[in-house]
């Protein structure tokens, strides 16, 4: 139903298999934003408040694009990547309604997490197109 009024909106819209009665399964996008190991002596500051600040400069600066091939990705202990998924999610700010981005039980039985923090989407949210 709120698919249908548009009160969700999901960009391609996933195949009938990715739906069950209260979820819907997004898929991996190819590119990934791995972070730099720590280097040692070097201190990052980041502070949002400050005039100019870019989220995407930041990201730029401590993380680098890489892809996923065909024989898949090999994530390193302790290592930070920053993925998207293939749809674009938009909940428009009429359709009053809110969203939970969770991780698969067996993906976290493996180590793998979805979110470190910030799973709520609310009311009013779209991707921007320049987010990656």
């Amino acid at each position: 139903m709120a698919l249908d009024n548009s009160a969700i909106v999901i960009e391609p819209e996933p195949p009938l298999a990715n739906y069950s009665s209260t979820s819907v399964d997004l898929t991996l996008d190819a590119t990934l934003s791995v972070f730099h190991d720590e280097l040692q002596g070097v201190e990052v500051v980041l502070d949002p408040s400050l005039a100019g600040f870019s989220h995407d400069a930041v990201l730029g600066e401590l993380s680098r694009p890489e892809v996923i091939v065909e024989n898949g990705w090999v994530f390193n202990p302790g290592q930070l990547i920053l993925a998207w998924t293939v749809e674009r999610v938009e909940l428009p700010i009429s359709g009053k309604l809110a969203a939970r981005v969770e991780g698969k039980s067996s993906l976290a039985r493996l180590g793998i997490s979805i979110h470190l923090t910030a799973p709520t989407i609310h009311a009013g949210f779209v991707v921007k197109s320049d987010w990656r």
